[in-house]
């Protein structure tokens, strides 16, 4: 493999992972739209005379519970999508020179310095500047499919709960 071949396929990898930093985005969306609509659900019927207004004892309990998973599920997916933009050490490491892939380094640099850099960087510094950009998209991507893991797990849970309150509810309304 040479140079050049070596340099596509850094290129196709990082597409990869961004691709799947995309998806997990969009599962992240998911989960808060399904986090927002449950809890809206539950505000709703926990307002005065609805069918969750006037738990006690251990429905209470499953009910405080279950609300409390799916508000921190909410908050699982927003940090997923939250933008992690480290501003203070951008400036230093676009001085670097294998920096120059990522837009926060680029954008504090002049035209002219960046095209210096882009004539400076052999084969060399160009696979060492991908190699620190796969390796900071990686990190990024896993932390966010993490993130996405405790969220959907959280949503899961927290309706369970929410279902076992609310059938515990319904089955004693039900028998009188």
């Amino acid at each position: 493999m040479d140079d050049k071949d070596r340099i596509a396929m850094a290129w196709q990898i990082h597409s990869a992972i961004m691709d799947w930093i995309g998806k997990v985005d969009v599962k992240a969306s998911f989960t808060l739209t399904l986090d927002v609509a449950l809890l809206a659900g539950v505000v709703t019927l926990s307002k005065e005379g609805g069918l969750l207004s006037g738990l006690t004892g251990s429905t209470l309990w499953l009910y405080r519970v279950g609300w409390m998973l799916l508000f921190l599920s909410g908050v699982c997916a927003i940090c997923v999508v939250y933008p992690r933009i480290w501003r203070f050490r951008l400036k230093h490491e676009a001085e670097l020179d294998g920096n120059f892939i990522f837009f926060g380094h680029l954008k504090s640099l002049s035209e002219a310095q960046v095209k210096e850099k882009l004539i400076r960087a052999d084969t060399d510094k160009c696979l060492t500047a991908l190699a620190n950009q796969l390796a900071r998209v990686s990190r990024i991507a896993w932390r966010r499919y993490r993130w996405a893991q405790r969220s959907l797990a959280l949503v899961g849970l927290g309706s369970a709960l929410l279902l076992a309150s609310f059938l515990s509810t319904y089955t004693h309304d039900w028998r009188g």
